[in-house]
């Protein structure tokens, strides 16, 4: 199955040309000597305008360059009004980074602080990897990664020669580095997040004809991933989203590329776990940006679904689509996903979102121009820009209608131009032919019957019925000869449909035909909550809607019944359901506990009202707390360490160290925090409580404070987790104490048990 090019593809007014031009608006208003600035400084050019902030000069320096590339790239050859302005904005950022190449004179150009030191380093074989952080860095490959897509899709996807002879010198550059690097050490290097470099080499390989790329996508197989995933298993429970997802994109690259039938699988069987096990219906997937254990989870984290997961899905479904397997199944994924967390993703006034939360009665965050680098802002604009990616493809004879959109489809080789006049309300698909070769002959037009139909799917040429042959598995079928004025209709009967969570997880939500609902904030307490830092500023946490966590109890339990009469029973309650794509600003229900029976509805309420308790009772007792081996929260609380490494077990999250590891914990509380802090509080300066996976022993690390070193007062079991609490105030700590460093180090060269968490307890 052959993809259409961008310039093939129009879209009409709605939804999807909307959010596709306000990303766009969003990329040109960035300055493009702002997004320049880290490279000229690694380069040893003077300084035409400061960096921009938040993650652009925090050590992810750079990494947003490679996006808008990506975005502008599909933006001057996509028909829109803007066009003109996206490939001149092109031409300027790729001049530039060919300057920065030129001065740095080996190949390499990138924004990475201190990044030319660093790859020598790693050339000579000194690797210290760590899940986020190579030899000190922020994943570097993962950043230089976005340079190597952005420059490969400015390079050849747009046409601009430059663009092609930075990329290739680049990938030189590092085929001399790796040449200098045995395989233990470039294995060790891929336990840090990569990116999809092995999907830019091996699209290296295929646009450039030089085989020295695909050995290279090769070398970049993890095979901590790769081999289980072969041998059938799912490795994925706890792990990082994104890093393995876009491993899986460059495993579809490489089979693209000719590099073996094994990657086709891996990729596929990724593809199927992510769907199947931790995908929920507006197409989003992942809690705190990673692939939970407990099915539960998405329903009660305030960071639910991440858009950059969806994003190299939505390429991951493009990638497997042209490798041949079967669309239904990807298109019905590729479709909700789109039209709903894509879509959703942007404020309609510009702004990206990074957390989706699942959590009924939260809300979202959104970027805003100049403030927030965070990734999902790069992926944001890329993303959007492509909205009209796989609308369609083309296989043989016939063009494969897969997502009814306003778009427009030219299909240069048969002389074809189709377009779709849809709305948001349409049940049905209608495809006019607007030109085709007068030697076009007979072809044939397939449109996919979505998994949400409700009744039977009726075909009308020409407003004829017809008898629409099934030629794909989940495709109707019309082929002949078709001429310019003909039209063809397909009605899909939209109906509501209950979509419950994966895993057996007992929570549903609604769809009406592609459509995701939500109900909106419609109570007093969720209209007065407030929703702080809904328009986020440039802190380095600003991303996470950190607002007011409401109670889950007051959540609407549904008893279960058919999704007519489950909807029936919101509307008792004053709950109407709406669209969740067109949805901004306000609080949100997306998901909604059920039940059995009645008596069934009061202990799921108690059982979420025993929940809201522990929580409160947590967030009361804690001024700060760090979730060990988890990328957002450990570069939030400033992790350090050497000899360091983090893993997952039973989808927790841990950290040990044969040396050394810590973190910066800030007191999030005052003393007028406390509920009745008695006399004397100020001196009160809680506890510090780190929990370990397993059972220790007293005195097998050493725990220091501010450089004090500190022990233990005891050790307590629980819950299969093992807490080791230092009382502050006995070592002189107090309650104004704005922030702790707190260190972990081995007290011989064997490795520490495994850190889960650090809390600071009031």
């Amino acid at each position: 199955m052959r993809m259409f090019t961008p310039d093939a593809v129009t879209l009409l007014d709605g939804p999807l040309r909307t959010t596709q031009e306000t990303a766009l608006t969003y990329a040109l208003a960035l300055d493009p000597h702002r997004l320049l600035a880290p490279y000229r400084r690694e380069a040893g050019l003077p300084a035409e305008a400061d960096s921009y902030g938040n993650w652009e000069n925090s050590g992810l320096d750079g990494h947003t360059l490679g996006h808008v590339l990506s975005a502008l790239a599909y933006a001057a050859i996509t028909p829109t009004p803007l066009a003109t302005q996206a490939r001149e904005r092109l031409g300027v950022l790729v001049a530039g980074l060919k300057q920065c190449q030129a001065a740095v004179g080996s190949g390499y150009v990138g924004g990475i602080p201190q990044g030319r030191e660093l790859w020598e380093r790693i050339g000579r074989g000194e690797v210290d990897p760590d899940s986020f952080g190579l030899n000190g860095a922020w994943v570097p490959w993962y950043n230089l990664h976005k340079v190597f897509a952005g420059l490969i899709d400015a390079g050849w996807v747009a046409d601009v020669p430059v663009a092609r002879e930075v990329v290739l010198g680049l990938a030189n550059w590092w085929l001399a580095i790796a040449q200098r690097m045995d395989d233990s050490r470039f294995e060790a290097m891929l336990v840090t997040e990569f990116g999809a470099m092995n999907a830019a080499f091996a699209d290296l390989s295929v646009l450039s004809g030089d085989g020295r790329y695909l050995d290279m996508a090769r070398r970049f197989t993890d095979r901590r991933l790769f081999d289980p995933l072969l041998r059938g298993e799912d490795p994925l429970v706890g792990l990082h989203g994104n890093t393995q997802i876009a491993k899986a994109l460059g495993y579809a690259r490489t089979a693209l590329a000719g590099g073996g039938d094994e990657y086709r699988v891996a990729a596929r069987r990724l593809w199927d776990i992510v769907v199947r096990d931790h995908t929920l219906s507006c197409g989003g997937n992942s809690v705190r940006e990673h692939l939970p254990a407990d099915p539960y989870a998405p329903f009660f984290s305030e960071q639910g679904p991440e858009t950059c997961n969806t994003h190299n899905m939505l390429r991951l479904t493009a990638a497997l689509l042209e490798l041949g397997e079967a669309p239904r199944e990807l298109m019905d994924f590729a479709e909700a996903a789109l039209l709903n967390h894509v879509v959703s993703s942007v404020h309609p006034e510009g702004g990206f979102v990074y957390f989706t939360p699942a959590r009924p009665r939260h809300y979202r965050v959104y970027s805003q121009v100049d403030e927030c680098f965070w990734c999902c802002v790069g992926t944001g604009m890329e993303n959007l820009v492509k909205n009209g990616q796989l609308l369609y493809t083309h296989a043989g004879d016939g063009v494969f209608v897969h997502v009814g959109a306003a778009s427009q489809v030219r299909w240069g080789e048969r002389g074809v131009t189709l377009r779709q006049p849809w709305t948001l309300d349409d049940a049905g698909i209608t495809v006019g032919v607007d030109s085709v070769a007068a030697d076009a002959g007979e072809w044939a037009i397939h449109v996919r019957c979505p998994w949400w139909v409700v009744g039977q799917v009726t075909v009308r040429v020409n407003d004829v019925a017809v008898l629409g042959r099934v030629e794909h598995s989940g495709y109707v079928t019309v082929r002949r000869v078709w001429q310019v004025g003909d039209r063809l209709d397909v009605v899909l009967p939209q109906g509501v449909r209950a979509r419950f969570a994966p895993r057996g997880a007992q929570w549903v939500s609604f769809t009406r035909g592609p459509w995701v609902l939500a109900a909106r904030a419609c109570d007093d307490v969720a209209r007065s909550a407030g929703r702080r830092g809904e328009h986020a500023d440039d802190s380095r946490m600003g991303h996470v809607a950190a607002g007011e966590l409401l109670p889950l109890a007051d959540v609407p339990v549904l008893v279960l019944d058919t999704p007519e009469r489950m909807i029936e029973q919101l509307r008792d309650e004053g709950v109407e359901l709406e669209r969740f794509a067109t949805l901004h600003e306000d609080r949100y229900t997306m998901y909604f506990p059920t039940a059995l029976d009645e008596s069934d509805r009061e202990k799921v309420r108690r059982a979420l009202a025993e929940r809201d308790a522990r929580e409160q009772a947590d967030a009361a007792a804690t001024r700060d707390v760090v979730a060990a081996g988890e990328q957002q929260p450990e570069v939030d609380h400033q992790f350090f360490g050497a000899s360091t490494s983090a893993g997952t077990t039973a989808g927790t999250s841990w950290r040990v160290t044969t040396d050394h590891f810590g973190y910066v914990l800030r007191n999030r509380h005052t003393e007028s925090d406390l509920t009745n802090p008695g006399e004397g509080s100020g001196e009160k300066a809680g506890a510090l409580q780190v929990t370990f996976l397993d059972h220790i022993e007293a005195g097998i690390v050493h725990i220091s404070v501010n450089g004090i070193a500190v022990d233990p007062a005891h050790h307590t079991p629980h819950h299969g987790a093992h807490h080791a609490t230092v009382p502050l105030t006995a070592w002189g700590f107090h309650t104004n104490q704005p922030e702790l460093q707190v260190e972990i180090r081995a007290t011989t060269q064997e490795q520490t048990p495994a850190v889960t968490e650090i809390r600071w307890l009031m």
